[in-house]
Protein backbone atom coordinates (compact mmCIF):
# COMPACT_ATOMS: atom_id res chain seq x y z
CA UNK A 1 0.00 0.00 0.00
CA UNK A 2 2.87 2.26 0.65
CA UNK A 3 4.74 1.27 -2.37
CA UNK A 4 1.24 1.85 -4.40
CA UNK A 5 1.05 5.61 -2.68
CA UNK A 6 4.91 6.59 -3.06
CA UNK A 7 4.49 5.37 -6.84
CA UNK A 8 0.89 7.62 -7.37
CA UNK A 9 2.99 10.44 -5.44
CA UNK A 10 5.63 10.21 -8.18
CA UNK A 11 3.11 10.11 -10.97
CA UNK A 12 0.96 12.94 -10.04
CA UNK A 13 4.35 15.08 -8.76
CA UNK A 14 5.54 14.29 -13.01
CA UNK A 15 2.27 15.52 -14.20
CA UNK A 16 2.21 18.45 -12.27
CA UNK A 17 6.17 19.22 -13.57
CA UNK A 18 4.52 18.33 -17.10
CA UNK A 19 2.09 20.88 -16.87
CA UNK A 20 4.13 23.29 -15.26
CA UNK A 21 6.60 23.21 -18.45
CA UNK A 22 3.88 23.06 -21.24
CA UNK A 23 2.09 26.29 -19.19
CA UNK A 24 5.07 27.88 -19.52
CA UNK A 25 6.18 27.28 -23.54
CA UNK A 26 2.05 28.41 -23.97
CA UNK A 27 2.94 31.83 -22.12
CA UNK A 28 6.11 32.16 -24.35
CA UNK A 29 4.11 31.95 -27.18
CA UNK A 30 1.98 34.42 -25.80
CA UNK A 31 4.81 36.54 -25.96
CA UNK A 32 5.77 35.82 -29.63
CA UNK A 33 2.15 37.04 -30.32
CA UNK A 34 2.19 40.41 -28.76
CA UNK A 35 6.10 41.34 -29.31
CA UNK A 36 7.23 39.32 -32.14
CA UNK A 37 5.26 41.38 -34.99
CA UNK A 38 7.59 44.85 -33.59
CA UNK A 39 10.78 42.52 -34.35
CA UNK A 40 10.19 40.65 -37.32
CA UNK A 41 9.87 41.17 -40.98
CA UNK A 42 8.07 37.96 -42.19
CA UNK A 43 5.01 36.39 -41.42
CA UNK A 44 6.49 33.27 -41.75
CA UNK A 45 9.05 32.86 -38.87
CA UNK A 46 6.23 33.84 -37.04
CA UNK A 47 3.58 31.83 -37.21
CA UNK A 48 5.93 28.79 -37.11
CA UNK A 49 6.94 30.33 -33.48
CA UNK A 50 3.56 31.17 -32.84
CA UNK A 51 2.98 26.77 -33.69
CA UNK A 52 5.61 25.64 -32.10
CA UNK A 53 5.14 27.56 -28.97
CA UNK A 54 1.49 27.83 -28.44
CA UNK A 55 -0.68 25.82 -30.47
CA UNK A 56 1.30 22.15 -30.08
CA UNK A 57 1.46 22.76 -26.51
CA UNK A 58 -1.76 23.35 -26.11
CA UNK A 59 -2.85 20.35 -27.49
CA UNK A 60 -0.59 18.34 -25.92
CA UNK A 61 -2.00 20.62 -22.84
CA UNK A 62 -5.64 19.36 -23.92
CA UNK A 63 -4.55 15.70 -24.39
CA UNK A 64 -2.94 15.69 -20.65
CA UNK A 65 -5.47 17.29 -18.64
CA UNK A 66 -8.29 17.56 -20.06
CA UNK A 67 -10.25 17.84 -16.45
CA UNK A 68 -9.16 21.21 -16.43
CA UNK A 69 -11.23 22.57 -19.23
CA UNK A 70 -14.40 21.45 -17.64
CA UNK A 71 -14.56 25.23 -16.44
CA UNK A 72 -14.13 26.56 -19.38
CA UNK A 73 -17.52 28.05 -19.95
CA UNK A 74 -19.48 25.82 -21.81
CA UNK A 75 -21.79 28.65 -23.76
CA UNK A 76 -18.73 30.06 -25.26
CA UNK A 77 -17.38 26.90 -26.53
CA UNK A 78 -20.87 26.41 -28.03
CA UNK A 79 -20.80 29.34 -29.32
CA UNK A 80 -17.52 29.34 -31.02
CA UNK A 81 -18.30 26.01 -32.60
CA UNK A 82 -20.88 27.06 -34.13
CA UNK A 83 -19.37 29.93 -35.94
CA UNK A 84 -16.77 28.07 -36.78
CA UNK A 85 -18.84 25.10 -37.99
CA UNK A 86 -20.98 27.93 -40.66
CA UNK A 87 -16.98 28.83 -41.50
CA UNK A 88 -16.04 25.85 -42.29
CA UNK A 89 -19.69 25.66 -44.40
CA UNK A 90 -19.02 28.51 -46.24
CA UNK A 91 -15.59 26.87 -47.36
CA UNK A 92 -16.58 24.20 -48.47
CA UNK A 93 -19.36 25.58 -50.50
CA UNK A 94 -17.07 28.42 -51.94
CA UNK A 95 -13.98 25.56 -52.71
CA UNK A 96 -12.53 25.27 -56.26
CA UNK A 97 -9.93 23.11 -55.75
CA UNK A 98 -7.81 21.24 -53.13
CA UNK A 99 -6.31 24.20 -51.66
CA UNK A 100 -9.04 25.79 -50.63
CA UNK A 101 -9.27 23.46 -47.89
CA UNK A 102 -6.46 24.66 -46.40
CA UNK A 103 -8.33 27.58 -44.78
CA UNK A 104 -10.55 25.08 -42.74
CA UNK A 105 -6.89 25.04 -40.37
CA UNK A 106 -7.92 28.60 -39.41
CA UNK A 107 -10.40 27.44 -37.35
CA UNK A 108 -8.40 24.85 -35.01
CA UNK A 109 -5.77 27.62 -34.85
CA UNK A 110 -8.48 30.16 -33.50
CA UNK A 111 -9.41 27.52 -30.75
CA UNK A 112 -6.10 26.54 -29.43
CA UNK A 113 -5.23 30.18 -28.93
CA UNK A 114 -8.92 30.36 -27.22
CA UNK A 115 -7.93 27.23 -24.97
CA UNK A 116 -4.36 28.14 -24.71
CA UNK A 117 -5.35 31.63 -22.97
CA UNK A 118 -7.44 30.02 -20.70
CA UNK A 119 -4.87 27.13 -19.48
CA UNK A 120 -1.97 29.80 -18.90
CA UNK A 121 -5.12 31.82 -16.78
CA UNK A 122 -6.06 28.48 -15.21
CA UNK A 123 -2.19 28.11 -13.89
CA UNK A 124 -1.52 30.96 -12.56
CA UNK A 125 -3.62 34.12 -13.13
CA UNK A 126 -0.71 36.98 -11.89
CA UNK A 127 2.22 34.83 -13.55
CA UNK A 128 -0.75 35.88 -16.99
CA UNK A 129 -1.13 38.89 -15.60
CA UNK A 130 2.17 40.07 -15.89
CA UNK A 131 3.33 38.55 -19.01
CA UNK A 132 0.35 40.39 -20.68
CA UNK A 133 0.94 43.39 -18.65
CA UNK A 134 4.83 42.91 -19.64
CA UNK A 135 3.73 41.94 -23.39
CA UNK A 136 1.81 45.09 -23.84
CA UNK A 137 4.28 48.05 -22.46
CA UNK A 138 7.10 46.17 -25.04
CA UNK A 139 5.30 47.39 -27.99
CA UNK A 140 5.21 50.79 -26.71
CA UNK A 141 9.02 51.05 -27.65
CA UNK A 142 8.09 49.39 -30.52
CA UNK A 143 5.97 52.44 -31.30
CA UNK A 144 8.88 54.42 -30.72
CA UNK A 145 10.91 52.75 -32.82
CA UNK A 146 8.60 53.18 -35.83
CA UNK A 147 8.32 57.11 -35.02
CA UNK A 148 12.15 57.50 -34.83
CA UNK A 149 12.62 55.26 -38.27
CA UNK A 150 10.16 56.48 -40.14
CA UNK A 151 11.03 60.35 -39.35
CA UNK A 152 14.33 60.39 -38.61
CA UNK A 153 15.52 57.15 -40.46
CA UNK A 154 13.53 57.71 -43.66
CA UNK A 155 13.20 61.19 -43.35
CA UNK A 156 9.52 61.18 -43.42
CA UNK A 157 7.80 64.95 -42.89
CA UNK A 158 6.91 64.94 -38.93
CA UNK A 159 3.39 63.94 -38.18
CA UNK A 160 2.91 61.91 -41.68
CA UNK A 161 1.43 59.11 -41.49
CA UNK A 162 3.18 55.87 -41.30
CA UNK A 163 2.79 51.88 -40.47
CA UNK A 164 4.70 50.35 -37.83
CA UNK A 165 7.79 48.64 -38.42
CA UNK A 166 7.94 44.97 -38.65
CA UNK A 167 4.95 43.04 -39.82
CA UNK A 168 2.15 45.92 -39.49
CA UNK A 169 3.15 47.59 -42.21
CA UNK A 170 -0.52 48.48 -43.34
CA UNK A 171 -1.17 52.28 -41.12
CA UNK A 172 -5.00 51.79 -40.30
CA UNK A 173 -4.48 47.97 -39.13
CA UNK A 174 -1.62 48.77 -37.55
CA UNK A 175 -3.30 51.77 -35.45
CA UNK A 176 -6.07 49.04 -34.70
CA UNK A 177 -4.15 46.82 -33.14
CA UNK A 178 -1.17 49.43 -31.23
CA UNK A 179 -4.55 51.03 -30.02
CA UNK A 180 -5.41 47.71 -28.27
CA UNK A 181 -2.17 47.01 -26.70
CA UNK A 182 -2.04 50.07 -25.43
CA UNK A 183 -5.42 49.97 -23.73
CA UNK A 184 -4.58 46.94 -22.81
CA UNK A 185 -1.16 48.16 -20.99
CA UNK A 186 -3.50 51.17 -19.60
CA UNK A 187 -5.73 48.30 -17.62
CA UNK A 188 -3.14 46.04 -16.24
CA UNK A 189 -0.51 48.67 -15.61
CA UNK A 190 -2.06 51.62 -13.26
CA UNK A 191 -2.02 48.83 -10.24
CA UNK A 192 1.88 48.24 -10.80
CA UNK A 193 2.54 52.02 -11.57
CA UNK A 194 3.20 52.39 -7.52
CA UNK A 195 6.70 50.82 -8.24
CA UNK A 196 9.38 53.77 -9.52
CA UNK A 197 11.35 51.95 -12.08
CA UNK A 198 8.19 50.21 -13.52
CA UNK A 199 6.25 53.39 -13.39
CA UNK A 200 9.31 55.13 -15.94
CA UNK A 201 9.29 52.61 -17.93
CA UNK A 202 5.03 52.77 -17.83
CA UNK A 203 4.81 56.65 -18.59
CA UNK A 204 7.58 55.98 -21.77
CA UNK A 205 5.49 52.74 -23.06
CA UNK A 206 2.18 54.97 -23.01
CA UNK A 207 4.03 58.36 -24.85
CA UNK A 208 5.09 56.09 -27.53
CA UNK A 209 2.24 54.49 -28.06
CA UNK A 210 0.06 58.03 -28.31
CA UNK A 211 2.92 59.73 -30.56
CA UNK A 212 2.16 56.70 -32.80
CA UNK A 213 -1.38 56.82 -32.88
CA UNK A 214 -1.31 60.65 -33.40
CA UNK A 215 0.40 59.84 -36.15
CA UNK A 216 -1.51 57.30 -37.75
CA UNK A 217 -4.52 59.93 -38.08
CA UNK A 218 -6.18 57.02 -38.03
CA UNK A 219 -9.56 58.79 -36.79
CA UNK A 220 -11.67 55.79 -36.12
CA UNK A 221 -9.02 54.94 -33.75
CA UNK A 222 -8.92 57.92 -31.88
CA UNK A 223 -12.95 57.58 -31.63
CA UNK A 224 -12.76 53.94 -30.54
CA UNK A 225 -9.91 54.86 -27.87
CA UNK A 226 -12.03 57.87 -26.52
CA UNK A 227 -15.20 55.92 -25.81
CA UNK A 228 -13.10 52.55 -24.51
CA UNK A 229 -11.46 55.45 -21.98
CA UNK A 230 -14.69 56.84 -21.02
CA UNK A 231 -15.42 53.33 -20.38
CA UNK A 232 -12.56 52.20 -18.08
CA UNK A 233 -12.60 55.67 -16.57
CA UNK A 234 -16.41 54.47 -14.93
CA UNK A 235 -15.02 51.20 -14.46
CA UNK A 236 -12.25 52.44 -12.39
CA UNK A 237 -13.43 55.62 -10.42
CA UNK A 238 -9.66 56.24 -9.84
CA UNK A 239 -7.73 59.90 -10.03
CA UNK A 240 -4.62 57.81 -12.14
CA UNK A 241 -7.07 56.91 -14.71
CA UNK A 242 -9.08 60.18 -15.01
CA UNK A 243 -5.60 61.86 -15.47
CA UNK A 244 -4.90 59.37 -18.60
CA UNK A 245 -8.27 60.01 -19.96
CA UNK A 246 -7.47 63.96 -19.71
CA UNK A 247 -4.20 63.69 -21.11
CA UNK A 248 -5.44 61.99 -24.24
CA UNK A 249 -8.46 64.22 -24.82
CA UNK A 250 -5.63 67.33 -24.33
CA UNK A 251 -3.51 65.63 -26.41
CA UNK A 252 -6.28 65.37 -29.59
CA UNK A 253 -7.01 68.92 -28.72
CA UNK A 254 -3.53 70.36 -29.06
CA UNK A 255 -3.48 67.91 -32.62
CA UNK A 256 -6.24 69.92 -34.37
CA UNK A 257 -4.99 73.10 -32.44
CA UNK A 258 -1.75 72.71 -34.82
CA UNK A 259 -3.11 71.23 -37.40
CA UNK A 260 -7.32 71.10 -38.15
CA UNK A 261 -6.67 69.26 -41.28
CA UNK A 262 -5.70 66.36 -40.06
CA UNK A 263 -9.58 66.05 -38.04
CA UNK A 264 -11.20 67.10 -41.20
CA UNK A 265 -9.41 67.14 -44.55
CA UNK A 266 -10.45 63.61 -45.60
CA UNK A 267 -14.53 63.91 -44.73
CA UNK A 268 -16.32 60.60 -43.74
CA UNK A 269 -13.90 58.62 -46.72
CA UNK A 270 -17.00 57.91 -48.49
CA UNK A 271 -17.97 55.78 -45.55
CA UNK A 272 -21.75 55.89 -45.95
CA UNK A 273 -20.88 54.35 -49.83
CA UNK A 274 -19.34 51.74 -48.93
CA UNK A 275 -21.64 50.98 -45.96
CA UNK A 276 -24.62 50.82 -48.26
CA UNK A 277 -22.70 48.84 -51.14
CA UNK A 278 -21.55 46.12 -48.79
CA UNK A 279 -24.76 45.78 -47.01
CA UNK A 280 -26.28 45.46 -50.42
CA UNK A 281 -23.92 43.13 -51.90
CA UNK A 282 -24.45 41.45 -48.67
CA UNK A 283 -28.26 40.82 -48.93
CA UNK A 284 -27.62 39.32 -52.77
CA UNK A 285 -25.84 37.25 -50.87
CA UNK A 286 -27.35 36.18 -47.45
CA UNK A 287 -27.60 32.63 -47.55
CA UNK A 288 -23.59 31.50 -47.60
CA UNK A 289 -22.78 34.88 -48.65
CA UNK A 290 -19.20 35.13 -50.81
CA UNK A 291 -16.62 33.35 -49.32
CA UNK A 292 -13.48 33.98 -47.69
CA UNK A 293 -11.20 34.81 -50.56
CA UNK A 294 -13.81 36.39 -52.82
CA UNK A 295 -12.05 39.43 -54.32
CA UNK A 296 -15.26 42.67 -54.20
CA UNK A 297 -14.39 46.05 -56.18
CA UNK A 298 -16.49 48.80 -56.12
CA UNK A 299 -15.93 52.30 -57.60
CA UNK A 300 -16.60 55.47 -55.35
CA UNK A 301 -18.19 58.67 -56.73
CA UNK A 302 -15.00 59.80 -56.40
CA UNK A 303 -13.02 57.25 -58.90
CA UNK A 304 -11.44 54.88 -55.92
CA UNK A 305 -11.58 51.71 -56.07
CA UNK A 306 -12.31 49.84 -52.50
CA UNK A 307 -12.00 46.11 -52.04
CA UNK A 308 -14.10 46.12 -48.96
CA UNK A 309 -16.73 47.90 -46.95
CA UNK A 310 -14.88 49.62 -44.01
CA UNK A 311 -17.11 47.89 -41.52
CA UNK A 312 -16.41 44.30 -40.08
CA UNK A 313 -19.96 43.99 -39.67
CA UNK A 314 -20.97 44.31 -42.87
CA UNK A 315 -17.58 42.52 -44.11
CA UNK A 316 -18.48 39.19 -42.19
CA UNK A 317 -22.40 39.20 -43.78
CA UNK A 318 -20.75 39.93 -47.21
CA UNK A 319 -18.19 36.96 -46.55
CA UNK A 320 -20.48 34.59 -44.42
CA UNK A 321 -24.04 35.22 -45.28
CA UNK A 322 -26.66 36.19 -42.27
CA UNK A 323 -25.80 33.12 -40.38
CA UNK A 324 -22.28 33.94 -40.36
CA UNK A 325 -23.01 37.45 -38.68
CA UNK A 326 -25.24 36.44 -36.43
CA UNK A 327 -23.07 33.70 -34.89
CA UNK A 328 -20.47 36.33 -34.78
CA UNK A 329 -23.31 38.61 -32.98
CA UNK A 330 -23.80 35.86 -30.29
CA UNK A 331 -20.31 35.53 -29.62
CA UNK A 332 -19.73 38.78 -29.48
CA UNK A 333 -22.50 39.42 -27.06
CA UNK A 334 -21.35 36.62 -24.67
CA UNK A 335 -18.29 37.86 -24.33
CA UNK A 336 -19.36 41.19 -23.17
CA UNK A 337 -21.69 39.35 -20.52
CA UNK A 338 -18.86 37.31 -19.64
CA UNK A 339 -16.12 40.06 -19.17
CA UNK A 340 -19.17 42.29 -17.32
CA UNK A 341 -19.53 39.79 -14.92
CA UNK A 342 -15.77 39.81 -14.12
CA UNK A 343 -15.80 43.64 -14.34
CA UNK A 344 -14.82 43.77 -10.86
CA UNK A 345 -11.29 41.82 -11.60
CA UNK A 346 -8.93 43.65 -13.23
CA UNK A 347 -8.21 41.42 -16.35
CA UNK A 348 -12.08 41.36 -16.74
CA UNK A 349 -12.00 44.97 -16.58
CA UNK A 350 -9.54 44.67 -19.37
CA UNK A 351 -11.34 42.48 -21.42
CA UNK A 352 -14.19 44.77 -21.21
CA UNK A 353 -12.70 47.91 -22.02
CA UNK A 354 -10.82 46.44 -25.39
CA UNK A 355 -14.41 44.58 -26.25
CA UNK A 356 -15.75 47.93 -26.28
CA UNK A 357 -12.55 49.35 -28.23
CA UNK A 358 -13.00 46.98 -30.88
CA UNK A 359 -16.81 47.04 -31.03
CA UNK A 360 -16.41 50.83 -32.24
CA UNK A 361 -13.08 50.21 -34.09
CA UNK A 362 -14.25 47.74 -36.48
CA UNK A 363 -17.34 50.04 -37.28
CA UNK A 364 -14.85 52.33 -39.73
CA UNK A 365 -12.90 49.89 -40.67
CA UNK A 366 -12.40 46.46 -40.60
CA UNK A 367 -12.55 42.57 -41.98
CA UNK A 368 -13.47 39.46 -41.04
CA UNK A 369 -10.71 37.85 -39.31
CA UNK A 370 -11.16 34.03 -39.86
CA UNK A 371 -7.55 34.19 -41.19
CA UNK A 372 -4.03 33.02 -39.82
CA UNK A 373 -2.52 35.88 -36.84
CA UNK A 374 -2.38 39.82 -38.07
CA UNK A 375 -3.04 42.75 -36.89
CA UNK A 376 -7.05 42.34 -36.88
CA UNK A 377 -6.65 39.79 -34.29
CA UNK A 378 -5.81 42.07 -31.32
CA UNK A 379 -9.10 43.30 -32.16
CA UNK A 380 -11.09 40.19 -32.60
CA UNK A 381 -9.64 37.28 -31.31
CA UNK A 382 -7.64 38.47 -28.75
CA UNK A 383 -10.52 40.41 -26.57
CA UNK A 384 -12.31 36.95 -27.27
CA UNK A 385 -9.13 35.48 -25.85
CA UNK A 386 -8.90 37.34 -22.58
CA UNK A 387 -13.02 36.34 -21.90
CA UNK A 388 -11.69 32.59 -22.10
CA UNK A 389 -8.88 33.33 -20.13
CA UNK A 390 -11.59 34.60 -17.32
CA UNK A 391 -12.77 31.48 -16.35
CA UNK A 392 -9.34 29.91 -16.10
CA UNK A 393 -9.10 32.40 -13.30
CA UNK A 394 -12.45 31.60 -11.78
CA UNK A 395 -11.33 28.00 -11.69
CA UNK A 396 -7.86 28.64 -9.73
CA UNK A 397 -9.28 30.99 -7.54
CA UNK A 398 -11.81 27.98 -6.79
CA UNK A 399 -9.20 25.47 -6.45
CA UNK A 400 -6.86 28.27 -4.39
CA UNK A 401 -10.27 28.32 -2.22
CA UNK A 402 -10.40 24.81 -1.53
CA UNK A 403 -7.24 24.51 -0.40
CA UNK A 404 -7.07 26.82 1.97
Amino acid sequence: MVVFKLIRAEVVLSLLNKKSFIVSTILFGVVILFCAPWVLASNTPYQKLIISFMWLPAIVHVCLFSRCYRAVSGVGVVLYLLAAAWFSVVVVAHAQDVADFRELKVVIYIGLTLLGFFAVAEAGSDKFKKVLLYSAVFGGFGAWVSCVYFYLVEGAPFLSRHPAVGLWNVIIIAAQAVGSLMLLAVCLGLSEAFRPAFRIVFIVSLLGYLVFIIASQARGVWIALSVAFVVFGLLSRSRGVLLLVCAFFLSLALVFFFNSDIFLSRGTSYRSELWLAGISYALDNWKFGVGVNEVWSIGLSSGEVQHHPHNMFIDIARRFGVAGLFFWLMLWSWAFFEAYRFRSAELGRAALVLLVYSSVVVLTDGVAQWKKPNPGWFVTWIPLALVFALAGIKSARGLEGRTK
